[in-house]
């Protein structure tokens, strides 16, 4: 279940690797979804943004586990 919580750990975990802002994250997000975000055209999805979510975390677990392996 998406949280708010979740979901600022997320964006901390993101910040932590370089997407430092709204319009980085954002465009990472597009990336993610194979679309322009827009809030009016595609409301928010509770299980696309747990998609998101898990796959932000993802991301930096897999770049936590390329760090730590070098």
């Amino acid at each position: 279940m998406f949280s708010q919580t979740r979901a600022e750990g997320a964006y901390l975990q993101l910040k932590s690797i370089g997407y430092d802002d709204v319009i980085s994250v954002i465009e990472l997000f597009e990336l993610l979804t194979g679309g322009d975000y827009d809030d009016e055209e595609r409301p928010a999805n509770p299980k696309i943004a747990t998609n998101i979510a898990t796959k932000a975390a993802e991301i930096c677990t897999n770049v936590d586990n390329f760090k730590n392996s070098l």
